[in-house]
């Protein structure tokens, strides 16, 4: 079965596009314009943004893993989905399992009672080799023969060996064949869900968490440096090995995959600019504006990360960038035409890793410069997090 009425694909963020994409189906607008609810307002009141950074190091992995996310409660997206669709007024309801069998009665069931299927689905490593299909949440819509049809951030869908869906939604145990279905309900009061979510912000962002806060940013920075930390980055990237696929992963994190780039500053201040009129705080502007300017720190931090001046850094920007234009266009039809930049990326990544393209003195002024930069975006995130406090106050 096909739910032939889901036609709004895609998307930024993995949770915020799907519950826009469900609510979208069910006939959902927003209050405040008659419209539905556009992403970035949905990102807003579920809570806004966060400031991920976590570097471990696994004994069963060859290299150190490398961890970034932007968005409220990136550790929790349960919790953030609830949240959220409970501030718009919808319900949800979650099914899980710890067998295959009854995973696939319950999404059959799903799809029967026409209820897209909120589906956590680990296919990172999968034969597909989709940048945007590693873990996270999607949004199954279709169910038929050997088929599965995903709505996730592409404007087109994945359609995907259902054999290969039920091994990934089963991958992660603690997963246990989770899918979630979201049942509109009835009036919301926008106002208040948006003051909660800026309160939800502030309030995250204030914590004092060097994981998940403000916190982390000044900390990444000190690593940058540091010669006596177990995770500081000369210790852990002694000599450059696993250097650049740490690189890549932070460069896709803030530019390319689930964030519209810029670590979505920018869809944030998308958000502020539609709230402010709807609560009348016309403050939230000038917030905005210093998450526009956040968005271009971020973005400048990225490509500082794979300078421009190192050639085969610039062609990895480019293919990555290539693929993900190819992928968010074309979801699984993109495949084949993805498969020979996968295959480049793979080989560039396994040769770098062991035999980094710069000095040691080269490697160390990188690092600086990343420090550098990280330092000017924790002053300048403090400063637009103070702005919005005082702004929420008036």
């Amino acid at each position: 079965m096909i739910l032939d009425a889901y036609k709004t694909l895609g998307g930024i963020q993995p949770e915020t596009a799907n519950i826009k994409n469900v609510l979208t189906y069910h006939g959902v607008k927003a209050p405040h314009t008659g419209k539905p609810f556009t992403e970035a307002m949905l990102l807003g009141i579920g809570g806004g943004l966060g400031a991920t950074y976590m570097l471990w190091g696994f004994k069963k992995r060859e290299y150190p893993s490398l961890v970034i996310g932007f968005r409220n409660l990136y550790n929790y997206p349960v919790k953030f989905i609830e949240r959220l669709c409970e501030r718009v007024g919808a319900t949800t309801r979650q099914l899980e399992t710890g067998g295959k069998k009854k995973a696939l009665t319950n999404l059959e069931q799903t799809l029967a009672d026409e209820h897209p299927a909120l589906a956590w689905i680990d296919l990172g490593g999968a034969p597909y080799y989709m940048s945007f299909l590693h873990s996270g949440v999607k949004v199954v819509y279709g169910l038929e023969d050997d088929k599965v049809w995903v709505d996730h951030l592409a404007s087109k869908p994945y359609i995907l060996n259902s054999q290969l869906v039920a091994e990934a939604r089963a991958k992660v145990p603690s997963y246990k064949n989770r899918i979630m279905t979201v049942e509109p309900g009835g009036e919301m009061d926008i106002e208040a869900a948006i003051r909660a979510g800026l309160h939800d912000q502030i309030d995250y962002l204030n914590a004092s968490s060097d994981s998940f806060s403000l916190p982390s940013i000044r900390k990444w920075a000190r690593m940058m440096t540091d010669t006596k930390n177990k995770k500081a980055w000369p210790v852990v990237f002694k000599g450059g090995r696993g250097l650049y696929g740490s690189l890549r992963t932070l460069y896709e994190g803030i530019e390319i995959v689930g964030t519209g780039g810029g670590g979505m500053r920018g869809m944030y201040a998308d958000f502020l600019d539609e709230a402010a009129p709807v609560i009348e705080v016309e403050d939230l502007k000038t917030v905005a504006t210093l998450h526009r300017a956040l968005e271009k720190h971020w973005r400048q931090l990225a490509h500082a990360l794979l300078p421009d001046s190192v050639a085969v850094f610039k062609k990895t920007k480019d293919m990555l960038s290539e693929r993900a234009g190819i992928e968010l266009k074309q979801g699984s039809a993109g495949l084949e035409a993805i498969t020979p930049l996968n295959d480049e990326l793979h080989a560039i990544k396994g040769e770098l890793n062991e035999d980094f393209p710069l000095s040691a003195s080269e490697i160390s002024e990188l690092f600086e410069n990343i420090q550098s930069q990280l330092e000017e975006i924790y002053a300048a995130e403090k400063e637009a997090l103070v702005t919005l406090e005082n702004a929420v106050k008036k």
